[in-house]
């Protein structure tokens, strides 16, 4: 069990962190979990709505326990006592700087709150929840991947993003 005060602060410092100079269509970061329906459909479409080439697009699935998936996941072992990533390569990828990050994890935990926090991204998605300090712009959507990326297209169209 890792101390609750110390992954809190932890999530307090990593959205201090000053936004990336990216391009917001250069590369995006999607956060998943495995209750995620067609995650494979959602990147495709969203790499369609906001112009983000494929190639730029790095999926992480935030599990309790890292399980079988076709893309990196990070589970709770990976967290040290003090909330920081353990492996280098893992928190390479968490703390790069992306143009875009859309998080599906909805938050619904501390260790899904210090994931969701690491990435730093000139623009941030996430689904309505209790923590809008997370995000510009937040989907009030059921969990079905054709809803979530009309919504997201909406909203992209509306804004004139991109």
């Amino acid at each position: 069990m890792k101390p609750a005060f110390l992954i809190r602060n932890r999530i307090r410092k990593n959205l201090l962190q000053p936004r990336p100079a990216v391009k917001l269509t250069e590369s995006a970061l999607i956060l998943i979990t495995p209750a995620t329906k067609s995650p494979k459909q959602i990147v495709e479409k969203f790499a369609r709505i906001t112009g983000v080439p494929l190639l730029n697009i790095q999926v992480i699935s935030v599990e309790n326990k890292p399980g079988d998936t076709e893309y990196i996941s990070v589970g709770i072992s990976d967290i040290a006592w003090n909330g920081k990533i353990k492996d280098k390569n893992l928190r390479k990828i968490l703390e790069g700087k992306y143009g875009i990050l859309f998080d599906l994890t909805g938050l619904n935990s501390d260790f899904e709150r210090l994931i969701g926090s690491y990435p730093s991204a000139v623009f941030r998605i996430g689904l309505e929840g209790e923590y809008p300090e997370f995000y510009d712009l937040m989907l009030k959507v059921p969990d079905d991947a054709t809803v979530i990326t009309d919504v997201l297209a909406e909203y992209w169209d509306k804004l004139k993003i991109g």
